[in-house]
């Protein structure tokens, strides 16, 4: 009986990882290990690509937004996840925090701080390599003393990395506040369309149709121009590649190019690279 007690200390050791408020978290920084290629003969760098998030919780710009390394609005609902995961992250495995190198947690794969309303230190979690086979992923809180490991599952889940924040909409715009839309294929050729609202005596709605303005000349059903224009806006980011250069990915010059009027006056510029992957600038 005395041995079913006479357990090391870690063995009655909690599972949660952090202990905070998730709804007091205002300000959120993420940074990714990058290796950035040197001159010839030169072993390879580590970088950080360095990301910092804040929430605004009153005006026109209520939500989550990326202020460093430039302002865009980000997916509320991954940055909420994220804080919320965290607060409730548990692991297991807990042990001195010794061997960091072994564990890749003396230089992380990713690094998450985040910041409570009213209080100047952040809570931190690092994220080292794979370990059991690719089962798992050793972990690290600053200022614990202490390592744990985590499923590889629930880690892949993690938004933590500046692309898994970002939205996915290519286009800032309803179909509804579509002006003109007009996609340039170079040699290809080019279309342009107009969506034009009709207001009938007697009708309390106006009708919304779709007229095709270049090729000119052809006749075209209103019905399938509106289903062009739906699927144009219907695409959406599949990855984020970070600096590239354009002329690589057939962006420089682009295959297409995308410019959008809206009704509020805006004019967007949008170019594609057309290949066995799409690529957007």
């Amino acid at each position: 009986t005395f041995e079913q007690f006479n357990k090391p200390a870690w063995q009655y050791r909690s599972k949660s990882v952090l202990r905070y408020p998730a709804h007091a978290v205002v300000r959120v920084e993420l940074q990714q290990k990058f290796l950035r290629k040197q001159a010839k003969d030169q072993p390879e760098r580590v970088e950080y690509e360095r990301s910092l998030l804040e929430r605004n919780e009153t005006g026109t710009e209520r939500g989550w937004w990326m202020l460093e390394p430039h302002k865009e609005k980000v997916d509320d609902h991954k940055l909420q996840y994220l804080v919320r995961v965290l607060a409730e992250l548990e692991a297991s495995e807990f042990q001195p925090a010794a061997d960091l190198k072994a564990k890749e947690l003396d230089v992380p794969q990713d690094k998450v701080a985040m910041y409570l309303n009213g209080v100047a230190e952040p809570v931190r979690l690092h994220f080292g390599g794979s370990s059991d086979g690719g089962r798992k992923r050793w972990i690290h809180a600053p200022g614990t003393g202490e390592t744990a490991r985590i499923e590889e599952a629930a880690y892949a889940k993690l938004p933590v990395q500046r692309k898994h924040v970002r939205s996915d909409a290519i286009f800032p715009f309803s179909q509804e506040q579509v002006k003109t839309l007009e996609v340039d294929a170079g040699a290809l050729g080019k279309v342009r369309v107009e969506r034009r609202e009709v207001k009938r005596e007697g009708e309390p709605v106006p009708e919304v149709s779709c007229v095709l303005l270049e090729p000119a000349g052809l006749r075209i059903e209103k019905e399938r121009l509106e289903v062009f224009v739906a699927n144009i806006l219907s695409q959406r980011i599949q990855d984020w590649l970070g600096a590239q250069d354009f002329r690589l990915v057939r962006l420089d010059p682009a295959d297409v190019t995308l410019t959008a009027a809206t009704v509020d006056g805006r004019t967007l510029r949008y170019f594609f690279g057309a290949g066995t992957d799409g690529y957007l600038r």
